[in-house]
């Protein structure tokens, strides 16, 4: 649930050597979420015979499992699963303490405590700004005044040296932040055609206030013991932005060039991190997550974009074109805690897409192919030691199509990672995989309706 009201107000100028416009306005955005996670969770007593996996043994099958790496057979029929649990075993022993299992308070509390919370994130901004245009030059420049208030109401979770809860406790997240944030644009434009653009802005971005909440999430897996806490120490990240372009339009708008380059200082980024590894007393291995902040990061980089439609081509060819996108972005962080160099977290080095489409009659269709670069996702920040998790380049097909079919009613179909290609995750090496998955591809049709 959310409330949203905002405003603003101009008032224009004729110059001697051009026009002036002052521009004014304000926005104010209360948003509320309140959730409640209910989870019942029952172990095993051990009174009765344990059943082996023949006794759930389906028909499902998958030789070529993890391209060929792995022959899946005699996989557990989920029917049978369902049909034993639905089975008079499975009954609270306070009910009747001759069944087999039992609810399990511990696990039912570690997993809905954290997820049950009410919030609130108040948002309020004001700015000012003015516009002078004289001949072919355009600046504007101005300052945006930002304001955000967030509240967090929930609970944690205290667990003994067995991993068990032992109580349930409230926790509250109060944060402040307030930014002034100034821009300067310019756009000058020699001829209709060509733009050159320059730009300094000041930005910032709030953490999600998820993130700040002083909790704890446990969770075990196959005896995989993990942990995620909130960080409340968490600050916003701001950045100084320079950005500088070129392009320039041809075949009546159908067409386009475009070169830029821009440099970004960040401050306090926030990245995922595996904040310590340890064991507790019942000597049980627990891995800590979190979120941090960095110090300062410097990025630099060149945009290069072109695009046009095949317009010397004859009758229904020319509606045929190609287009193409490449990023170059140098990056470069301290990690303070460690005095260690790395390139930003979430930042590939490489980022590209190329595609070939056709617009004419009513129709467009487009094949593009995607790259990113490998990039790191989470830094392995501990005591015993340091590293990074990496995802892997990624290289995707996909294709879209739509066809106008009157002034109102168009038909579209999308058709997501038609090679199938995996996200892969490894440590500091490609050859240390850590995560492996395939989604196979995806297709969407539908009809969209305008007014």
């Amino acid at each position: 649930m959310f409330n949203c009201r905002s405003n603003n107000v101009k008032k224009p100028f004729e110059l001697d050597f051009g026009e002036l416009e002052v521009k004014a306005g304000a926005k104010v955005l209360d948003h509320y979420k309140d959730q409640t996670l209910s989870v019942i969770t029952y172990k095993d007593t051990g009174k009765y015979h344990t059943p082996n996996l023949a006794s759930f043994a389906g028909g499902y099958s998958a030789p070529n499992f993890y391209n060929g790496l792995y022959d899946m057979n005699n996989m557990p029929d989920p029917g049978l699963v369902r049909a034993y649990l639905a089975s008079p075993h499975y009954i609270n022993n306070v009910v009747n303490p001759g069944n087999r299992f039992l609810a399990d308070t511990s696990s039912n509390h570690l997993s809905s405590d954290p997820e049950t919370f009410s919030a609130r994130d108040f948002n309020g901004a004001g700015y000012g700004m003015a516009t002078l245009k004289t001949g072919p030059l355009t600046v504007k420049a101005g300052v945006r005044i930002e304001y955000t208030s967030m509240h967090y109401s929930g609970f944690g979770d205290s667990v003994n040296t067995s991993n068990n809860w032992t109580k349930t406790f409230t926790v509250d997240m109060y944060k402040n932040f307030f930014f002034p944030l100034p821009m300067v644009l310019a756009k000058y434009s020699p001829d209709k055609d060509m733009n050159i653009r320059a730009s300094y802005t000041r930005s910032f971005s709030r953490p999600e206030w998820y993130d700040l909440v002083p909790h704890i999430v446990y969770n075990v897996d196959d005896n995989v013991r993990t942990a995620i806490e909130g960080n409340p120490n968490l600050r916003p990240t701001t950045s100084d932005n320079l950005d500088l372009s070129w392009e320039y339009y041809f075949n009546h708008k159908k067409g386009v060039l475009y070169a830029g380059t821009f440099f970004k200082q960040m401050h306090d980024y926030i990245f995922a991190s595996e904040l310590d590894t340890f064991f507790n007393q019942s000597k049980s291995t627990w891995a800590f997550y979190t979120k941090s902040n960095g110090g300062t990061a410097n990025l630099a980089g060149l945009e290069l974009e072109s695009e046009s439609q095949f317009f010397f081509l004859p009758s229904f060819l020319s509606g045929f074109g190609v287009s193409g996108n490449y990023i170059y972005t140098w990056s470069k962080t301290l990690i303070p805690e460690l005095n260690e160099w790395t390139s930003l977290p979430g930042q590939s080095e490489h980022v590209g897409n190329a595609a070939l489409f056709y617009e004419m009659y009513g129709f467009s269709g487009r094949v593009a192919l995607n790259y990113q670069s490998h990039c790191i996702v989470q830094l392995i920040n501990s005591r015993s030691h340091f590293g990074s998790i990496y995802v892997d380049d990624h290289l995707q097909l996909d294709c879209s199509a739509s066809q106008k079919i009157s002034k109102n009613v168009t038909a579209v179909v999308e058709f997501k990672n038609l090679t199938n290609a995996p996200k892969k995750l490894y440590l500091l090496n490609p050859q240390h995989t850590t995560q492996m998955e395939y989604y196979g591809w995806s297709a969407l049709c539908g009809v969209r309706l305008s007014f």
